[in-house]
């Protein structure tokens, strides 16, 4: 509980340090809760806190949306106990509504890429990861998330999760 308090003071000292950032610097942070969807992940993780970083690209692949890559933890605890995953994908955002001007825009996003699953053993496998989000803000946003993978060691990094997050 200690590590989850330290880790929520940083994360807001660096959202009050960003208030000072005009433009966008194409990085973003985001914590959330994590529901794993496998149910051997889920006996030895239960229910997992996850964070993420998204580096977006200056030239997208597809026209309409960005492109960005996106680096996960999701993990029970930061004790360095088994019950870790990491997803790690290339991802392409197409916004769906809203203005770029007030910032409230919705948008979906699907990426592949891998997931380093550290649940049993630890083992390198495919990914996806797919989203839907909106813009709360010039710079806030929420997300809800889908990931999934091959299985590693009888584990899988199947989960459903919700973030918030802050884009610089």
């Amino acid at each position: 509980m200690k590590r989850l308090l330290v880790l929520a003071a940083l994360c807001s000292s660096a959202f009050a340090c960003a208030q000072g950032i005009g433009s966008p610097v194409n990085l973003s942070f985001r914590l959330g809760y994590v529901y794993p969807l496998d149910d051997f992940t889920r006996d030895i993780t239960g229910n997992m806190i996850g964070f993420g970083a998204d580096y977006f690209l200056e030239r997208s692949m597809f026209e309409g949306g960005e492109t960005f890559l996106s680096l996960d933890w999701m993990g029970r605890g930061m004790n360095g106990d088994k019950g870790n995953m990491f997803p790690i994908c290339l991802n392409q955002r197409w916004f769906i509504g809203g203005d770029y001007e007030n910032g409230n825009r919705k948008y979906y996003h699907l990426g592949l890429g891998v997931a380093i699953v550290d649940v049993v053993t630890t083992k390198t496998v495919l990914g996806l990861r797919a989203g839907y989000g909106a813009e709360l803000g010039p710079h806030v946003f929420a997300e809800f998330n889908f990931v999934w993978s091959e299985e590693a060691s009888g584990a899988r990094a199947n989960s459903i999760g919700g973030y918030i997050g802050y884009r610089f």
